[in-house]
């Protein structure tokens, strides 16, 4: 490499250094979660040419990703500590961050900086992966699709689909249904006392109102109802 192709590289290098692609990200305030903003440490600190290390500055005023759309979402707790992506933009995000989505003009030429930062929920290192059965207090396949919460602890519960199809439902307190009708079309096995509120219907007629005629004494059987 001649000397013109040095120059140019440290050029690069030193140009680069400053401009923001990803980064892991440490969770360290929720204050503003209700609007799915965070601040956040950049997990890796800066080191220099000499050997000197600096710790990036938290960025706030962070914008999270959550799966969702205009009128479905899967949301779900965000603590201090938790681990995110730090994605940068190629523009500023200044204008966009107090619209309503659609387009927007950057106020100055900005690129890639670090106060334009959004953060992917979800980035751990390998000892901490929630894919780890050593992780949950549940059994765990990593064959599974599953979706859990207060993972690892007394109150873990979770919705379980195994490769066959099979859907397992897991709580460690009660399994709440709250809607106007719910219908099952299948064999329902009921293992357990059961209680019911309310009526309960049988082939048409309600259980509490159900009577039989024609009853024997001792060892006989009732007879059908009239």
């Amino acid at each position: 490499m001649n000397a013109f192709q040095k120059t140019i590289t440290a050029y690069f290098d030193y140009y680069l250094r400053d401009v923001m692609t990803t980064i892991p990200g440490i969770v360290v305030s929720t204050s503003d979660i209700d609007r799915s903003i965070v601040a956040v440490k950049p997990a890796l600190n800066e080191k220099t040419l000499d050997g000197r290390v600096y710790p990036w500055p938290e960025v706030v005023n962070v914008p999270l990703i959550f799966p969702c759309s205009s009128d479905s979402a899967i949301t779900f707790p965000i603590r201090e500590g938790d681990g995110v992506l730090l994605v940068f933009s190629m523009r500023g995000m200044d204008e966009w961050k107090g619209g309503d989505g659609g387009l927007s003009t950057p106020t100055d030429r900005r690129d890639h900086a670090l106060q334009d930062a959004i953060a992917i929920p979800g980035l751990f290192p390998p000892n901490r992966s929630k894919n780890s059965s050593r992780q949950r207090t549940l059994p765990h396949s990593r064959n599974d699709l599953v979706f859990a919460h207060n993972i690892g602890t007394s109150r873990e519960a979770e919705v379980r689909i195994d490769p066959a199809g099979k859907i397992t439902m897991t709580s460690p307190l009660e399994v709440e249904v709250n809607s106007p009708i719910t219908t099952f079309n299948s064999n329902v096995v009921l293992n357990g006392s059961h209680t019911v509120n309310g009526t309960f219907t049988y082939n048409g007629e309600e259980y509490s109102l159900h009577r039989h005629t024609g009853v024997q004494p001792g060892n006989g059987t009732s007879g059908p109802k009239a």
